[in-house]
């Protein structure tokens, strides 16, 4: 199948040894839950400065089913992304197969879609959430396997008009114009061909090539000015696999070790390389943004995302009281207030309320999140909480809220009395 050269997606790259950098990060898993869908299995493959993250889901059991998209506003509020069928020329109504495979910061997306009636791939960009698809295709190519792989946030992306012919990558300015791009100095093997896979928004590139002989995957890359480079594998390496690299630099992905086990890994120009896998083998990291958050799948299927500990402290309240209310009735939302008054960003978890245990007179529900991911420095944000009586007496329990900041995690104390 086709589809399967998607897996062109996985660049394989090699890193310098260096020193390593061992900054501690704070893990947060999330998971894909529609209500009234069939159970799906969800990959988040990229995330931006804000938090929102977009990816696939895919069906589970049913192989045939076509896979979607997905956007995660930065306050963790799914949706579904389909690419128009009227655009491939099918009837309305078809649910073609739409692979979200990146966001910049203005919340444009990149990807790819299949069309079902001849089975070609093709690029494309999605200006904003609910906005316009656009195929980005490079003109006078025949073009059986487009890959749009990365949007930077100056709206420029990277592509493939052709994906297997390490000539036909582009990088496409945002008025349309098409600049092929490529590095003939590096060796690569005519079975597995050289690829792009990430760009930055300074222009500089990473990408994987085989060695000819080995078939030995290994990282290139190829600065704005069109200067290639190869890097050397870590000790211990057998494999290793990169997904991003952001303005900074930094390069995140996974690495197979002697012993069959995937790490993910994060490589900074400056710290070196790092493991970042929370002690799970088969750990892929699969974006980064500016912030140095992380988004990444373990190999149990978790999806999470993970960023180093913060300076920060999260300043919010230690209780809230939301007063008497009549039995059988359920009270107005009740706002909860958190701030950042640090001098830089704090990472956000999903805000949790545990189920009551012994004697309930009553439950709290989490309302609306009004946080995102990320709180940058001086920033605020709300969450609303609700309590229902359901019997007389005084109702209690705690809001959780994880995050990198140095008090985490922040619990608030919820009170109240069923009248």
């Amino acid at each position: 199948m086709r589809l399967k050269s998607l897996g062109l997606l996985i660049v394989f790259l090699s890193l310098s040894q260096l020193a390593m950098g061992q900054a501690a990060y704070k893990f947060f898993s999330w998971q894909y839950s529609p209500v009234g869908l069939q159970a799906v299995q969800a990959v988040g493959l990229g995330i931006n400065g804000s938090g929102a993250i977009v990816g696939t889901i895919t069906p589970v059991g049913q192989p045939a089913a076509p896979v979607q998209g997905f956007y995660r506003s930065p306050q963790g509020v799914f949706s579904i992304v389909s690419f128009p069928p009227s655009l491939l020329g099918e009837p309305s109504g078809t649910v073609v197969s739409t692979y979200l495979l990146g966001i910049n910061y203005q919340n444009e997306m990149i990807g790819t879609v299949a069309d079902s009636l001849t089975g070609n791939l093709h690029a494309f960009i999605l200006s904003a959430p609910g906005g316009q698809f656009t195929i980005i295709d490079p003109p006078g190519q025949t073009t059986t396997l487009g890959l749009g792989l990365w949007v930077k946030n100056t709206g420029e992306t990277l592509g493939t008009g052709n994906a297997g012919l390490s000539t036909d990558f582009y990088i496409r300015s945002p008025t349309g114009s098409y600049q092929f791009i490529a590095c003939p100095t590096i060796p690569s093997s005519t079975q597995y061909p050289l690829a792009f896979t990430s760009i930055n928004d300074h222009g500089n590139s990473v990408g994987t090539y085989y060695n000819p002989t080995t078939l030995m995957p290994h990282v290139f890359t190829r600065t704005a000015g069109g200067h290639c480079a190869l890097f050397t594998d870590p000790t211990g390496a057998v494999a290793t696999v990169a997904h991003a690299i952001n303005d900074y630099g930094v390069v995140v992905g996974s690495y197979l070790d002697s012993s069959n086990n995937t790490h993910g890994f994060v490589w900074d120009p400056t710290l070196g390389f790092q493991t970042v896998d929370n002690g799970s083998t088969g750990t892929t990291l699969f974006s980064i943004d500016n912030e140095g958050v992380v988004l990444g799948q373990m190999g149990s299927g978790v999806t999470f995302y993970a960023a180093p500990l913060s300076t920060a402290s999260l300043g919010g309240p230690s209780l809230t009281n939301f007063g008497s209310v009549p039995v059988g009735q359920t009270g107005a939302p009740v706002p909860i207030k958190f701030t950042n008054p640090g001098s830089e960003a704090i990472v956000l978890g999903v805000p949790t309320i545990p189920a009551p245990t012994g004697a309930v007179n009553g439950t709290f529900t989490i309302v609306s999140n009004g946080c995102p991911v990320i709180l940058t420095a001086g920033q605020s944000c709300s969450l609303t909480v609700k309590m229902t009586a359901s019997a007389a007496g005084s109702i209690s329990n705690v809001l959780h809220l994880d995050s990198t900041a140095t008090n985490a995690p922040s619990q608030v104390q919820l009170s109240g009395t069923g009248s």
